[in-house]
């Protein structure tokens, strides 16, 4: 049997990184106020205030101040964590899937339905490797997801819930930051058709 003898302790602290904009301040004071009440996990908030650049560009700024080992959770301001013990319950998953910490578990947002890693539980090394700076906000989680799932590194826990407030959901108003990411929708569908293309998906 395998052992993991640099495994890290069960309490590893967890950096929730955070994109977010200056119209979101509410949400994001929502989201990280559900999420310090129903983690269950020891964690430390990072998040990286921007002009609406999308979520990419921001999401490798704060990577770059992680160490590559670091646990991270990726969490849109938009992000609801209602049920206690979530994090707790995908950083045990994360543990017992992915030992030698290659991996990615999502839990289930109530939209995509697993499709997508729309919150990818994993170290900064894979999250940084899997989001390509080609892309402003859409489709850097569809490459995250077939890259991985053909490797068979991505674990979708369904039973771990999280609400993903979004206005297509009807739980959030339309906004600035979602009309910016919504007009670089082609934009992004292009570049991930010409990474298809070349085979880097």
């Amino acid at each position: 049997m395998a052992t993991h003898p640099t495994a890290p302790p069960a309490d590893e602290v967890v950096v929730v990184c955070i994109p977010t904009t200056p119209d979101r301040e509410k949400s994001l004071a929502e989201c990280v106020e559900l999420l310090a009440r129903n983690a269950g996990h020891p964690h430390v908030v990072a998040t990286c205030r921007n002009d609406r650049e999308g979520f990419v560009a921001p999401m490798h700024r704060i990577l770059s101040t992680l160490r590559p080992d670091t646990l991270i959770w990726s969490l849109g301001d938009d992000m609801r964590v209602t049920e206690p013990g979530t994090l707790a319950r995908l950083v045990r998953e994360f543990h017992a899937r992915f030992p030698d910490r290659d991996g990615v578990v999502n839990p289930n947002d109530g939209i995509q339905n697993g499709r997508v890693t729309t919150l990818p539980l994993c170290t900064a090394r894979v999250m940084a490797d899997n989001t390509p700076r080609e892309f402003f906000h859409n489709f850097a989680d569809d490459v995250m997801t077939e890259r991985l799932s053909r490797a068979g590194k991505y674990a979708y826990l369904p039973d771990v819930r999280v609400v993903h407030a979004h206005w297509t959901a009807g739980l959030a108003p339309m906004d600035e930051t979602y009309r910016v990411a919504q007009a670089r929708f082609d934009q992004d569908r292009a570049a991930y058709e010409r990474m298809r293309a070349q085979g880097r998906v």
